[in-house]
């Protein structure tokens, strides 16, 4: 699974997608084994793993997801520890 198309077909009524939150490779590695549909990872719980605040301007999240992502093996979604709650 590799596409939006792929992710969004995890939605399903009656059958809630549980998204496990992640902070680095490791963490995203161990829940990957243990099975989960899809994976996550918010700005505060990446910017807090690197000792920055959510929001204070983490240098290199992009290239963080990069590296993670193929980690993940599956579908997944991030935030930008960069710009905090900003849209």
């Amino acid at each position: 699974m590799k596409t939006i198309d792929d992710f969004a077909a995890l939605h399903r009524a009656g059958d809630p997608l549980v998204l496990f939150n992640v902070w680095d490779a490791g963490s995203a590695a161990a829940v990957a084994e243990a099975g989960a549909k899809a994976i996550a990872t918010g700005s505060l719980s990446l910017a807090g793993a690197q000792g920055y605040d959510d929001g204070e301007g983490m240098p290199g999240s992009t290239e963080w997801t990069a590296r993670v992502s193929p980690v993940w093996g599956r579908p997944g979604s991030a935030t930008d520890p960069r710009h905090g709650s900003e849209p």
